[in-house]
């Protein structure tokens, strides 16, 4: 690479940032096929430099890449912008990205009064460009009819909107087939006070002015289309919810701030100013995050009832401290991109979709491909806070109703497919309990949980399961027809009627620091001698397994509770198999537990349990996994020799296993 140097150095600008060919850079015939520069500092360092370009740098070296190895590096922008048709024709303008695993914000470079039609452009802080958002608009209903669409799901009936175009704005009943706007906001931790002058809060006020920006009569708002004070209207009002945004003309989300009052940056408030350096002769615009990124920083994103608002929207105007993006299901452009709508590159929705309804096989059929979208979706859903927990199941009911168009039915939050309600997930992190939920439901809990993938093929599950009160069952989940359950919401049954092998698992809490290793022991498994990788424990709750006499192994469990200590409980075995099964070139024995503790005259969940004895076929070393996760498991011997045979025959915890119906609230 040939660095050119200045003749005069900037004091400001440091000896890297200076070698730099600057201008040759904004040539889009230029092609610098190495690095412009490596950049091992981290976000911080970059940004408290002295260096002003390294600091507009830092805008661009997001914290997420802090200690990759990243560099700078020239690319055309319609490289990350546009469809492949048109990137390898075009070389309008030039980028520069940090490249690690993924490009980030690029930045880009000009010579002043240099035109381009494609690459980037400088936001007006006070202005948003309306006639482009209403492109975007029609060129959605032109183009993705087949994709941003929400045909299962009917127009709201009986409900009301405020009329922008009337001289007081009132709240009407929706006009027959109107189109109109719907706001999503953040209410706030005072939701009650969130008007000004007995009227409207900033939110809502400017998002009057977008509807009427946007050529809309008509704006559809929570706080004031829902009658707060008549319970009646207000649950007729809440099951339409679903309906009223997957019906919107578009949706407004107000992704700044975190009430009511703080409004909408462009509208009532500027927005940030883009970083912009000029050195040699060149100006240099630094780049904004891409918005899915915006979005996942918001106070917007970390909402329970503005999940569903997002995800059921087919249109949406996102509002950041930016910028404001126009997203649908097929498309994903920024302000500060320059380009049209029918060049912009498929994958630009990519870092948006948790905010968005995933595209679902078609048609429907309940494989391992369309229930891992589920999965993806009520994990997202869990990493949501809620103002009030009893709200948790109303906050997802347009999620769950437009699923359960889909085939999948739902009980207090969790699916059921092919007779199996989805109980196999688990905390991380201990947390808080909802007492309004049953236990077995992720809704009992307020904390984000994972799911197993593994345990959706059916002959995995060795136990049966249907829905009842304390004593009696109501449905037999293994014999009625699945639209029984539809619908049922928070007047399905509570209790869990699950019969299959029970275990007695004794849990201890151990506390230690750092985990010891002992790689002299050999074991014989399955007339194999392979080294043992014994680890013994960190810190945390483990359930003891005897595999045989004088054997066993610590399984360290996952906890629900934050406040958990130490009690009887009972495993209920969801899934195992104790015989080695052959997968991925290695043998694998394995089992998956519902903790139980005994509440009286029923169980409660209190934690999950899975542990995986791996052999890798031709491998020297035996080891004990949590999930694929790190070795956290101990092998407990009354043998102190240097080998342990590990017999062939089915595991003791299993043949003490004892087979019940048991019953969980």
């Amino acid at each position: 690479m040939t660095f050119w140097r200045l003749s005069s150095p900037d004091p400001s600008v440091c000896p890297r940032c200076q070698k730099v060919p600057w201008q040759k850079l904004t040539n889009p015939k230029y092609n610098e096929k190495g690095p412009i520069m490596m950049l091992p500092e981290s976000h911080e360092q970059l940004k408290s430099s002295n260096c002003r370009i390294c600091r507009l740098l830092a805008d661009t070296k997001t914290p997420s890449l802090d200690g990759k190895d990243c560099e700078l590096r020239l690319t055309p922008a319609l490289y990350h912008l546009c469809k492949p048709k048109w990137s390898t024709d075009i070389r309008d303008s030039s980028n520069l990205i940090i490249v690690s695993y993924n490009p980030e914000s690029p930045i880009q470079v000009s010579r002043p009064g240099q035109v381009f039609k494609y690459g980037f452009q400088r936001i007006d802080p006070d202005t948003v460009s309306f006639q482009k958002l209403q492109e975007c608009v029609l060129y959605c209903h032109q183009n993705h009819a087949d994709i941003c669409t929400r045909p299962t799901l009917a127009p709201a009936s009986r409900f009301r909107v405020i009329d922008c175009n009337h001289s007081k704005q009132i709240v009407v009943s929706a006009p027959m087939a109107c189109k109109y706007a719907a706001l999503s906001y953040v209410w706030g931790s005072n939701p009650h006070g969130i008007l000004l002058g007995n009227k409207y809060s900033q939110v809502v006020i400017d998002a009057i002015k977008v509807t009427i920006s946007m050529k809309l009569r008509y704006l559809w708002v929570d706080r004031h289309c829902i009658n707060q004070n008549d319970e009646a209207d207000k649950s007729y009002q809440i099951s339409q919810m679903g309906n009223i945004y997957a019906n919107a003309e578009i949706t407004i989300i107000a992704a700044a701030g975190t009430d009511p009052t703080y409004g909408l940056p462009g509208i009532s408030r500027p927005r940030k100013q883009q970083s912009s350096e000029v050195i040699n002769g060149v100006i240099i615009l630094g780049g904004l995050p891409h918005p899915g990124d915006q979005l996942k920083e918001s106070a917007w994103a970390s909402r329970g009832w503005t999940y569903q608002e997002g995800f059921l929207s087919p249109r949406r105007l996102i509002f950041t401290d930016y910028e404001v993006s126009y997203l649908c299901d097929a498309t994903c452009l920024a302000e500060h991109y320059k380009i049209p709508i029918d060049m912009i590159l498929e994958s630009s929705i990519y870092s948006c979709q948790p905010f968005m309804l995933p595209q679902f096989k078609d048609p429907w059929s309940i494989d391992e491909d369309n229930i891992s979208i589920v999965h993806q979706v009520i994990m997202e859903y869990s990493r949501r806070q809620l103002g009030y927990p009893a709200d948790a199941l109303r906050a997802m009911s347009g999620v769950i109703q437009l699923l359960e168009l889909k085939g999948i039915v739902f009980i207090w939050g969790v699916a059921i497919y092919e007779r199996v309600p989805m109980i196999y997930w688990y905390h991380n992190h201990p947390t808080k309990r909802r007492p309004n939920f049953p236990s077995w439901s992720f809704l009992g809990w307020d904390g984000p949980i994972e799911v197993r993938r593994y345990m959706t093929r059916r002959e995995e599950v060795p136990f049966k399961v249907s829905l009842g009160d304390r004593e009696n069952l109501i449905f037999d989940i293994n014999l009625i027809a699945a639209t029984k359950l539809k619908g049922l919401g928070e007047n399905a049954p509570r209790y869990l009627h699950l019969t299959g092998f029970v275990v007695d698992l004794p849990l201890e809490n151990i506390q230690q620091t750092e985990p010891v290793q002992n790689l002299g022991r050999k074991i014989i498994y399955h007339h194999t001698a392979v080294s043992v990788r014994d680890t013994a424990p960190c810190s945390g709750v483990y359930a003891s397994l005897k595999i045989c006499p004088g054997l066993r192994i610590l399984a360290k469990a996952d906890i629900d509770e934050s406040n958990f200590t130490t009690c009887p409980v009972v495993g209920f075995l969801l899934a195992s198999s104790p015989e080695p099964v052959y997968l991925f070139h290695e043998s694998i024995s394995r089992a998956d537990f519902l903790l139980l503790r005994h509440n009286g005259t029923y169980y409660e969940r209190i934690g999950y349990l899975s542990w995986r004895l791996k052999l890798p076929l031709g491998s020297t070393q035996i080891y004990l996994t949590y999930d694929y996760r790190y070795p956290v498991y101990f092998i407990v011997s009354d043998d102190v020799s240097d080998e342990i045979t590990i017999p062939d025959k089915r595991p003791l915890w299993l043949e003490e296993a004892e087979k019940k119906t048991v019953v969980v609230g």
